[in-house]
């Protein structure tokens, strides 16, 4: 018995041996799994974050976009109506200044002239010095001409309002260029969220297939560990089982020589022999 007891005790520790290096495999496949849902997890929150992100911008540029374009309605109709005003106000100036040389529209197109050659021509000294004076001679009979007719009160109210129209209008211009870049600015931070997210998620996509890769090895080394696992449970009871039957064993042949022995005493002690106090001690706890 004690040989078969001490076969299965090997066979017991080569099983478990063969195990331990299964469970190792498992767990190690295990922290790799976990890992590489860890890792999977966090692109995958990046990208929630980067979309979030996106939808808001988009949101907001579409919002500024037609901010553009209200911004542009509003600045083509004051130009319309300051074009409408500047027609309206030449037609005056024409009816109460119809003999007064030169008209408004040809002072203003020899002003432009004037001025543009001096910005775009290399002249003499004598002859800029010339166009600075034409230059002068006509701004001054244009702001002549000006002050005369604002001070007619029918002209007066036009020139106001044809003001107004320039300054709300050029006010609306601002407004789409500002608008404008606004929407530019976060049209762009989206294409640069979109190409970030796309990289977050290849690597979230690449920890996925980390983690069921992982995830299959690990219940597949899992499997073979059970399988070593169970025989050496059935060996356990068997071990056991052998262990308690071997201490019941010795126990009854211990039993078995003390009543013998006791007997024997008991016979010495008829026949009159002395038994020591160990021997009485020992036959009363048999009988």
């Amino acid at each position: 018995m004690n040989q078969m007891i001490e076969e299965l005790k090997e066979k017991r520790k080569d099983l478990s041996a063969k195990g331990e290096i299964r469970r190792r495999s498992r767990d190690k496949l295990n922290k790799k799994t976990r890992e590489a849902a860890d890792a999977r997890d966090h692109f995958n929150r990046l990208v929630r974050k980067n979309l979030n992100r996106t939808r808001e911008l988009r949101e907001k540029r579409n919002r500024t976009n037609e901010m553009v374009r209200e911004a542009k309605q509003a600045r083509d109709a004051y130009n319309k109506e300051y074009r409408k005003l500047q027609k309206l106000i030449t037609i005056t100036q024409k009816e109460m200044m119809p003999q007064q040389g030169n008209s408004f529209r040809n002072l203003r197109r020899d002003l432009n002239k004037l001025e543009h050659r001096q910005q775009t021509q290399v002249l003499k000294a004598g002859e800029e010095k010339d166009i600075i004076e034409n230059i002068k001679k006509i701004a001054d009979e244009i702001r002549e001409r000006e002050e005369e007719f604002e001070k007619n009160e029918k002209t007066r109210e036009l020139v106001a309002k044809c003001r107004e129209a320039r300054k709300r209008a050029e006010e609306e211009h601002n407004n789409v260029e500002k608008y404008a870049n606004e929407a530019q600015k976060n049209h762009e931070e989206m294409i640069q969220l979109y190409e970030e997210t796309k990289k977050f998620q290849k690597e979230a996509d690449k920890k996925q297939k980390e983690f069921v890769k992982s995830k299959v090895a690990a219940d597949e080394e899992h499997k073979f560990h059970s399988l070593y696992m169970e025989p050496i449970r059935d060996l356990d009871k068997i071990i056991g089982n052998l262990l308690r039957r071997k201490k019941k064993i010795t126990k009854k042949v211990q039993e078995d020589k003390v009543k013998k022995d006791a007997e024997a005493l008991f016979d010495q002690f008829k026949k009159g022999g002395k038994i020591s106090t160990e021997d009485l001690l020992q036959f009363q706890k048999v009988s």
